[in-house]
């Protein structure tokens, strides 16, 4: 098989994400930043593809769950005020929570964006 053929195979089978198709869904958060709180934000997965979520506030841990298993995990050593991005592909009607360890009040923002294989 010729690495054409092979690939134009793999992609059939994996899909490729549209982003025409983004579906956009936001939780808010509350915390004080004295004591950081855990807060959990979830949503089901709409259809097969990718999900990113913006976690846009201070927090200092951020653990990514696809179906209650934790997928990425980022921990800052010290807060610096920047956002989170975390990914990972799912497929229609997992659950995809975030949980947070958060030093603020603000939104978390799941973009779940699908992939164009047909599933």
């Amino acid at each position: 098989m010729s690495l054409k053929a092979y690939l134009q195979t793999l992609i059939s089978k994996l899909g490729v994400i549209n982003t025409t198709g983004l579906i956009t869904e936001t939780g808010e958060v509350t915390g004080i930043e004295s004591t950081p709180h855990e807060r959990r934000v979830s949503f089901i997965a709409p259809r097969s593809g990718y999900v990113v979520v913006l976690i846009k506030f201070d927090v200092s841990i951020v653990n990514l769950m696809v179906n209650e298993k934790s997928f990425t995990q980022i921990s800052k050593g010290e807060r610096d005020g920047t956002y989170q991005a975390v990914y990972a592909p799912c497929a229609k009607g997992d659950t995809v929570e975030v949980a947070v360890l958060a030093h603020a009040n603000g939104v978390v923002q799941f973009n779940f964006f699908p992939i164009n294989n047909g599933k």
